[in-house]
Formats: C-alpha cells, structure tokens, sequence
C-alpha cells in the first residue's frame, strides 16, 4: 500500500470517528442547515416587498456582500480604536454624531476650525441632542472627528469601489440593505 493510500484512509477513519463521537451525520447536517435556512426565511418574511426584493437581488452577489462585510467590520474598528480612549460619555456622544457622517463632513470641512456663529449655523438643521453632543466635542476633539470623517469617506469610496461595475439598480438596492445592519448580519 502507497504511503498516499494509508493516509487517505486513516483521514477517512477520522473522519467516521469524529462524526460518530459528536453525533454529526448527513441527516444532521441537513437538519442544521434548514434550520438556519427557516430563520433567515423567518427574519425576512416581515420586511416591505421592496426590501425582500433588494435582499434576493443582493445575495445573487456573495463575493461583495463579503467585501462590504469586511469593509464594515474594518470601519467599525477603526471608530472603536479612535473612541476607546475617551470616558464613556465622550464615547457616547462620539458615536451619536457618528450617525450623522454629513454633519461631521460639514463641521470639520475646510482648513481650520469654524466659528462658533458658522456651527450654530450647521447645527440648525440637526436634533437638539445631537448639536448639544457636537457642541461639546467640537473645540477639544477637533482632531478626531476630522479621523472619523475621513474614515467615513474612505469607507464610503471604498463601496462605491466595490458596487461600480454592478447595474445601477442592484447598487441601489445595496444600499438599501447596507442602510440595514440587522438585514447585514443576516446575509453575511
């Protein structure tokens, strides 16, 4: 017998052995993926018929629902590493004026810091709670909104990067579902 075969058989053997010790077989296996296959069905079901239709026409695409998933994943990091410094309520107050990438685009825009008349005049248009978090952070944190923002827009060049060579209808649907971090989770 060929060293070749003896291995190929003793990894066969391993194999039996492992799917007998922890109970896994065929059945098994299958059972686990319709499974996991009704509660992805389950989750969805409840979403608008133009999300469920966005949600079928992006998951034709795997290869880039991966790289947007990585794309998030070293965004998210990247906003945790600049906040992890900062007490919590910094934090906090961080990542709510996180969620409003556009206003944090205008506050740190341009060559130097604003006035406080041209900041009052952005925040206008913004929830109070939200301007009362940028007015707190604005003068001492100039540095690291002007990180996120550039963060945000790398992140965001980036997507338009991996959605360019799609049809203008599924690149919209992308970013219908990526608006979705719940719907996200589920297809990544």
């Amino acid at each position: 017998m060929k060293p070749n075969s003896k291995f190929l058989i003793f990894n066969s053997l391993l194999l039996v052995a492992l799917f007998s010790c922890f109970g896994l077989s065929g059945q098994g296996l299958q059972d686990s993926l319709k499974h996991d296959d009704d509660n992805i069905v389950s989750s969805i079901a409840p979403y608008p018929a133009d999300v469920r239709d966005a949600i079928l026409d992006v998951s034709q695409y795997p290869q880039k629902l991966v790289k947007i998933g990585r794309l998030q994943a070293r965004t998210s990091q990247s906003f945790q590493d600049l906040v992890e410094k900062y007490p919590r309520d910094v934090q906090e107050k961080l990542y709510d004026m996180s969620r409003y990438p556009n206003l944090v685009n205008q506050l740190v825009s341009g060559d130097s810091k604003k006035s406080p008349e041209q900041i009052k005049t952005i925040l206008a248009a913004y929830p109070q709670e939200i301007a009362t978090s940028a007015n707190d952070l604005y003068a001492a944190n100039f540095s690291d909104l002007k990180s996120m923002n550039k963060s945000y827009q790398e992140s965001e060049e980036a997507l338009q990067g991996v959605l360019k060579s799609l049809p203008d209808q599924t690149q919209a649907d992308f970013k219908k579902v990526i608006g979705m971090p719940d719907v996200m989770t589920l297809l990544t």
